[in-house]
């Protein structure tokens, strides 16, 4: 267990805080728990009782080269949830919602930001069958176009 060894290396610092070998030991638990920077200052404070240790050595270029990694995963993720933000805002902004007024070829826009229910409660809404009707299409597809050409939309 690296936790509880790496307590008893703590402590073991405190009391004798040169003591290599305890060095070596909490080195490798921040290694194994996944605390590379932490990992890289212990083996930096034993390289400066012994610059030649080559577990220590060793030990910082293998942490430092997976702090590297971790930043650079955390990097391309950040990236690529706001490609995905994107994305998704850009396909909201291309789908267009309306409905048809029963009684005239006139369409009426559904604000994107509107709910179900305050589309219903629209005074020119009217439910077909029992079941909501909408038109949704994107908004620069030919289909579109042609269907709202002659046709006056409301906002």
């Amino acid at each position: 267990n690296f936790r509880s060894a790496l307590s008893d290396v703590t402590a073991a610092r405190k009391l004798k805080p040169c003591h290599l070998k305890a060095i070596i030991r909490g080195a490798l638990c921040h290694l194994e728990l996944k605390h590379f920077a932490e990992a890289v200052n212990w083996c930096d404070e034993g390289l400066q009782i012994d610059a030649k240790e080559k577990k220590l050595l060793e030990m910082r270029t293998k942490a430092d080269r997976l702090q590297r990694v971790e930043q650079r995963d955390a990097r391309k993720a950040m990236l690529k949830e706001r490609r995905e933000q994107s994305e998704h805002e850009a396909l909201l902004k291309a789908v267009k919602v309306y409905f048809e007024d029963e009684n005239s070829t006139e369409l009426y826009y559904v604000s994107p930001k509107s709910t179900l229910l305050q589309a219903l409660q629209h005074p020119r809404y009217s439910v077909k069958a029992l079941m909501p009707a909408f038109l949704v299409c994107v908004g620069s597809s030919p289909f579109c176009k042609n269907y709202l050409r002659g046709r006056k939309v409301h906002r």
